[in-house]
């Protein structure tokens, strides 16, 4: 009876070993497959909003280089349809009337460049520099690109007019 309660207890401890592995890897297998699953769906969300951020990115971007390039092409078409005038003699009421030096440069463009059809869109003289004998540049904006090349093309004729000899007209390069 000895011997049949020893195998009986031994073969108990072996039950139990066996149900406390089994137990063990049952346990570790099903905490895996769930982590695993976990991580899966918090992989998706992390991958759908890190993709919803990128898309938010992109579209930054274009409209921030839609506007720098609108902005830049709105600069340069203006800055391509203006013309510099150098040594325009100055007159006092060009500080008082403001449409006098706009008068002044289209009596220039007719009477000077012989030009009738050219049209002054806007005229800003600008300042000398301190010590300087000399007039400021006279910034003319030009209605079209075909009547600024019209003016550039023409200004050679300054050359020959007693009035206007020393005035010379070039292009704003920026």
């Amino acid at each position: 009876m000895n011997n049949l309660g020893s195998r009986l207890e031994k073969r108990m401890s072996e039950i139990e070993g066996n149900v406390e592995k089994r137990l063990t890897v049952k346990f570790n297998t099903v905490i895996n497959d769930r982590v695993k699953g976990e991580v899966a769906k918090l992989k998706a969300e992390i991958t759908t909003e890190v993709s919803e951020y990128k898309d938010k990115v992109e579209t930054l971007e274009k409209s921030y280089a839609e506007i720098v390039t609108s902005k830049c092409d709105r600069t340069d078409q203006k800055q391509n349809l203006n013309i510099i005038v150098k040594n325009l003699p100055v007159e006092q009421r060009e500080n008082t009337d403001k449409t006098f030096l706009k008068s002044k440069v289209a009596a220039l463009i007719k009477d000077g460049l012989k030009l009738a059809n050219v049209s002054v869109k806007d005229v800003v003289r600008k300042q000398t520099y301190s010590g300087s004998n000399k007039p400021g540049i006279v910034v003319i904006g030009i209605e079209s690109l075909e009547q600024k090349k019209l003016v550039l093309k023409s200004k050679k004729v300054l050359m020959n007019s007693a009035k206007y000899s020393r005035v010379y007209i070039e292009n704003d390069i920026p």
